[in-house]
């Protein structure tokens, strides 16, 4: 085989190979949203896929978002969402989408609005999605195609001339075609003779209970039946090449899956939202993790499949490991130093988040940790619960460390109230579970003020 038609077969692989598609998906929802002084009713995301960043600039037929925030704000290309809200949307309009890259080139993208359909805005039932991609034409791959197949007609190659013609005609001008070959990617699903992220489909709308200094709230979320879908195939056993991983390792593979993380942070963003203060922020996902119920059927049954902590949220149940893991998971990304606590003796598994010394339950390389129970309301620092079947917490735990950050400094209000609760259960106990009406009263006040379930 000669070097020219070397040179021709790796070129036409070149061809053939996968285009770098520059894809943009976006979904719109429909609601009553607190932006724009409570005037939102549209909400549109954005995730640009690319090599590189950017500034995004969205509009419906000339009316830009009423939320200027997020108005020419530059997008990260590794997986960021951007959010835009409208106080109004034309039933009938076009979406204009224009990027602007880092490298100084500029797309104008332009999309009907509307399902696959073609169904009316006003029949849209709130929180639907639709899912488009766009792609962009490799013209460097028609360009050098061209090219050689010029070189091959002029060197008498007519038949390889015409096949790398062909090759470049298909591969550069549809490169929805060089990319997936007809088939979807991972994480795509073909619905209606389009790839949708499939991660983002079948959403529904949660509710989380939390309780803040006595008072119930609720924090509403959205999760996708298509990202459980996708991590219920994820796998839960490691193969030891070259080595075995650590239990620590393994653990931190659940916590920092990437599908998920990006969920789990809009979840955090919720919780900012309610709270500014960083500590009140640890103090309400820690209660919403604790009420969210523990799995008592799994416990009972044979299912050993462990959940990733994304499950546990779309579930809204867990066992302590599993709700464990979602509870480190957020805190490591409110900014808390985290460790996970595992009791091997009892099987259980509680977090550890990272506080004063004076205050902590455990000394880990040199930095205090305060005992956070996950499985039902109880106060941080309070160890002293007892579990089906094996009692009180005895031994000490293996720490596994998840993340270093912040510390829970205004803990000593739970780690006073902790020691008062125990003394109280301590002298009820020796008076046949009676309390004088003072101490009582002091008992209601802090299991009021903590909604623990008594």
């Amino acid at each position: 085989m000669g070097p020219l038609k070397i040179i021709s077969i790796c070129m036409l692989l070149f061809l053939i190979s996968p285009t770098n598609a520059f894809q943009i998906i976006y979904e719109i929802q429909e609601g009553n949203f607190s932006k724009c002084s409570g005037e939102a009713k549209y909400l549109l995301k954005v995730q640009v896929f690319t090599e590189e960043n950017g500034v995004l600039k969205p509009k419906v037929d000339s009316i830009k978002p009423c939320d200027p925030v997020y108005w020419g704000r530059v997008f990260d290309a590794k997986n960021s969402i951007l959010e835009y809200y409208f106080t109004t949307i034309p039933e009938s309009g076009r979406l204009i989408l224009e990027v602007e890259f880092s490298s100084g080139d500029r797309k104008v993208l332009e999309y009907q609005l509307g399902n696959q359909n073609n169904q009316s805005k006003a029949n849209l039932s709130e929180n639907q999605i639709y899912t488009f991609l766009m792609f962009e034409t490799n013209y460097l791959v028609f360009f050098a195609g061209f090219v050689l197949s010029i070189a091959l007609f002029l060197l008498r190659r007519k038949k390889l001339a015409v096949i790398v013609f062909l090759a470049t005609i298909i591969f550069a001008t549809y490169p929805e075609v060089a990319s997936f070959y007809g088939v979807c990617p991972e994480k795509y699903k073909m619905i209606n003779g389009t790839c949708v992220y499939a991660l983002n489909l079948s959403p529904k709308n949660v509710e989380y209970e939390y309780c803040l200094y006595g008072t119930k709230k609720k924090l509403q979320f959205t999760v996708y039946g298509g990202l459980k879908e996708y991590l219920e195939e994820q796998p839960r056993s490691f193969v030891c090449r070259p080595r075995c991983p650590s239990d620590e390792e393994i653990r931190l593979k659940f916590i920092n899956q990437p599908e998920q993380m990006i969920e789990i942070k809009k979840l955090v963003e919720e919780i900012r939202k309610i709270a500014q203060i960083r500590d009140e922020q640890a103090r309400i996902a820690i209660n919403l993790v604790q009420l969210i119920p523990y799995d008592y059927k799994k416990l009972n049954g044979s299912e050993l499949k462990e959940r990733y902590p994304y499950e546990v949220l779309y579930d809204r149940a867990g066992i302590c490991g599993e709700k464990s893991m979602l509870l480190a998971a957020i805190l490591k990304e409110l900014g808390f130093g985290v460790v996970l606590l595992e009791y091997k003796d009892e099987n259980h598994m509680a977090v550890g988040i990272k506080c004063p010394k004076e205050y902590a339950n455990y000394i880990y390389n040199n930095t205090g940790y305060c005992f956070v129970e996950t499985t039902v309301p109880s106060i941080v620092t309070d160890s002293s619960g007892e579990y089906i079947g094996v009692g009180k917490l005895r031994s000490m735990p293996k720490i596994y460390f998840i993340s270093d950050g912040y510390s829970f400094n205004s803990v000593s209000s739970e780690f006073h109230d902790a020691k008062e609760f125990q003394r109280l259960k301590d002298l009820a106990q020796k008076n046949n579970n009676l309390l004088p009406s003072e101490e009582y009263m002091k008992w209601k006040k802090i299991v009021e003020k903590y909604c623990i379930l008594e």
